[in-house]
């Protein structure tokens, strides 16, 4: 799962790929049957 919001945010304070990969809040896993629970947590992060 890719939080695309989050990723292009915090892509603007790194310079480095290698430390971008090793850390990367903005991607993360999640079992097939909790799929939908988890794209809602993400899109509720970037509610106005």
């Amino acid at each position: 799962m890719k939080d695309l919001i989050l990723g292009a945010e915090l892509s603007k304070n790194i310079d480095d790929n290698k430390a971008w990969r090793e850390d990367q809040p903005a991607q993360f896993s999640t079992p097939r049957a909790g799929l939908v629970d988890a794209v809602k947590r993400t899109l509720a992060r970037h509610e106005k």
